[in-house]
């Protein structure tokens, strides 16, 4: 099982998603279709002025290798009510959706961080509680392990055997490739898809390609997962949306990107910003193309590494 959480601007934009590919399966203090619950959300998020992420958007990913039979719809409503306890939002309302049309099933939760007294739930430690919530789940419903790929400090190991140890077709790749999916969805730039994307807490590495570093430190090049998800692959795909959606979807999703913008020139509220350190390692050769040759200016730019320039003497 992985387990993520944003904190959102959006959460109307959270709901659509989730109802358009997913069933309603549980919802506590709202009722109805997308557009109903984000009304009663508003409801009381218009009587708090000060925060600025008033919901919230959770994804619970369960392995490929889980036996899904053996749990109930009903066991899947426990785990979410167990999970909204165990990120302090249990009282509040929030919505959860089944999804099955990925090759692995899991839940989008969606709650509003505005209580019924105006104040804005804590979302601190929200990585290592999804950690943990995880763990207990996979003992509790005798889900099968989940490995996570993480920094270890103490015994240095070799960054680049991690690397080869991940496998896109793995539970972190799966993961990203979720959070991926829901931000091309709701972008209209590369420049609001990528914002949208580090609200989830997956840092994006941009040069002639792109990759992804999950919080746990586990990375991937976009085309592992596919070539509809390299930097072409993505730009394609919003340029695609661009076109279908209409002008008043359009001017609402450029003002969401404004939005994000202008919050990113600040300090953000809410969302532990910290990323894990990659600076000893490079997962992202190859990007641009079928070959590893020629690409160490690619690796600088992905790592933020300046290129020194050469003094020349003069004779």
């Amino acid at each position: 099982m992985i387990c993520v959480t944003a904190n959102i601007s959006h959460g109307s934009n959270a709901l659509t998603y989730a109802e358009r590919g997913g069933e309603l399966i549980h919802a506590n203090g709202v009722w109805g279709d997308a557009t109903e619950i984000f009304e009663d959300f508003k409801r009381l998020q218009d009587r708090n002025d000060r925060a600025e992420y008033k919901s919230s958007h959770s994804i619970i990913s369960f392995n490929p290798k889980d036996d899904m039979s053996k749990l109930t719809n009903q066991d899947l409503i426990d785990i979410s009510e167990k999970y909204a306890k165990a990120q302090g939002f249990d009282q509040n309302q929030y919505a959860v959706y089944l999804h099955l049309e990925k090759q692995h099933t899991h839940l989008h939760i969606v709650s509003n961080r505005i209580t019924n007294q105006a104040k804005c739930i804590s979302s601190s430690n929200s990585y290592y509680k999804n950690k943990d919530f995880a763990h207990a789940m996979e003992k509790e419903y005798s889900l099968v392990p989940t490995n996570r790929i993480v920094r270890d400090t103490e015994n240095k190991k070799d960054f680049k055997e991690i690397a080869k140890e991940f496998k896109p077709d793995n539970s972190h790749a799966k993961s990203i490739k979720q959070v991926l999916d829901i931000c091309i969805a709701d972008s209209s730039s590369m420049r609001q898809f990528v914002k949208k994307v580090e609200q989830y807490k997956i840092k994006v590495h941009q040069g002639r390609g792109i990759a992804f570093t999950d919080k746990s430190g586990a990375s991937v090049k976009g085309s592992q997962i596919s070539r509809e998800y390299s930097l072409k692959g993505i730009e394609k795909q919003i340029l695609q949306r661009g076109s279908t959606i209409n002008p008043i979807e359009k001017m609402s999703q450029e003002k969401i990107g404004l939005e994000i913008d202008q919050q990113s020139t600040q300090q953000e509220k809410g969302i532990e910003s910290s990323y894990i350190s990659i600076d000893s390692f490079n997962p992202f050769i190859g990007e641009t193309g079928n070959t590893n040759e020629n690409n160490d200016e690619d690796i600088d730019e992905l790592m933020g590494k300046k290129k020194r320039k050469k003094k020349r003497f003069k004779r």
